[in-house]
């Protein structure tokens, strides 16, 4: 039986430090993780049950719901197959996903006078390549998502009038064809010329966000002197606007059952705004200073992480979870830059949940590997899932020694000095 794989994309996350106006760490939350438990059979496993864990396109890994291997992708494995498909990989090369075997990029080619955008898929055992989409570069990509066994494309225009398209294909694996079919998002696209469709999350394409959350929202740009957007809700039973968030200089982040996930310019104190689409109330969560900034969310419940700046770039990050519903905050963990891991932010790159588990990126030993969060212990699980290693960490450690001059007039620093030695 053919097995499906799901990928959850890596959210990506500003460089920001955030801290929590309402600490209260001391607290635990009793009723964030809603998500239902999957159970996995020995002798089946489904789409849903499976993940693609990647951060920054050189290794990934597909796994079960228990963060167990099932195939591994690495970059320089297939080095060789995107030089014969003509891409330049000088700066990476980004993948959007393995599914079922097959692993999927998509680039624009700006070789020929008209631009197009060109969706790959290449078979990880035989490494056998295919061209299975492609579009004028008028058009970009928004989105690629495995869904239900099919490849879903979300492509979007960005002039004035706005266009949207979702494009469906169904998968053989054994004569590794595409087939196009309809998409049922495709009719509402098309009615909304000028307005755009957002999906719930980084990585869905709209069937599984409507799916999932039993709607889509609508976006409108009202350009002016600072332009503000209007926000509706889409249902088979038509269009109902948000009346909070008509005109407003919220943008809009993602959504999930019974809230709207938003965030504006002007407030540098703002992780997100949390709109209860049931009554209309905004919940606003804030920390100390502009570098907050939210890592990913459940239904009414934000994942967010504050940097404490240290010494000389060896910062510390406190990853809290807020639950709206009841304003209460907790402090889930805090870890620390390692020397010589360049700007790795150990415990916030990579977070998802899984199964309504924490997974992250930790360092461990010399290396850095995937790594399951236990709440009760409070400790990092290390998985056999490495991503890097550092090479330095092999011969040695680094000892730092610093001095600090201050002016004995005025009580300012006027110089200080660092000096790191390696054992």
């Amino acid at each position: 039986m053919k097995k499906h794989i799901v990928i959850l994309l890596c959210i990506s996350l500003a460089v920001a430090a955030c801290g929590c106006k309402k600490e209260d760490i001391g607290t635990t939350i009793s009723d964030v993780k809603e998500s239902v438990e999957e159970t996995i059979s020995s002798d089946e496993t489904t789409s849903e049950q499976q993940y693609y864990l990647d951060c920054d396109g050189e290794i990934g890994y597909t796994v079960d719901a228990a963060c167990n291997e099932i195939g591994k992708y690495t970059y320089k494995d297939y080095e060789d197959v995107f030089k014969e498909m003509g891409v330049d990989s000088e700066y990476g090369v980004s993948i959007d996903g393995m599914y079922d075997g097959i692993i999927y990029y998509y680039t624009t080619d700006y070789s020929e006078d008209t631009s197009k955008l060109n969706f790959y898929a290449i078979d990880a055992a035989t490494k056998k390549w295919v061209k299975f989409y492609s579009i004028s570069g008028e058009w970009a990509a928004s989105g690629l998502d495995y869904y239900n066994g099919k490849v879903y494309v979300d492509i979007r225009t960005y002039e004035d009038n706005i266009r949207q398209e979702e494009h469906v294909f169904n998968v053989d694996k054994d004569s590794f064809t595409f087939t196009e079919e309809d998409s049922e998002i495709n009719e509402i696209l098309k009615g909304l010329n000028g307005k755009q469709i957002s999906p719930a999350k980084m990585g869905y394409c709209f069937q599984r966000s409507y799916d999932e959350m039993g709607y889509l929202v609508v976006e409108q740009a009202i350009e002016g002197e600072e332009t503000k957007w209007s926000y509706s809700k889409y249902t088979a039973d038509g269009i109902s606007e948000f009346k909070s968030l008509q005109k407003c200089r919220k943008y809009i982040c993602g959504y999930s059952q019974n809230y709207l996930y938003l965030n504006n310019f002007e407030d540098d104190t703002l992780i997100l705004d949390c709109y209860n689409i049931e009554n209309g109330t905004i919940h606003e969560i804030h920390g100390e200073d502009s570098r907050d900034s939210y890592i990913t969310y459940e239904d009414g419940v934000v994942y967010y992480y504050a940097t404490n700046e240290k010494q000389y770039g060896m910062n510390e990050y406190s990853v809290y979870r807020h639950d709206c519903r009841t304003d209460r905050n907790e402090k889930l963990y805090t870890t620390s830059h390692i020397p010589g891991t360049g700007n790795a932010r150990f415990g916030v790159d990579g977070f998802r949940l899984i199964g309504g588990q924490i997974y992250v990126l930790q360092f461990f030993g010399n290396e850095e590997k995937w790594a399951r969060f236990d709440e009760v212990g409070k400790t990092f699980e290390e998985l056999d899932l490495p991503v890097k290693e550092y090479t330095p960490f092999k011969y040695g450690t680094i000892n730092y020694y610093s001095n600090e001059e201050i002016c004995s007039a005025c009580n300012t620093t006027v110089s200080k000095t660092m000096l790191r030695t390696l054992y």
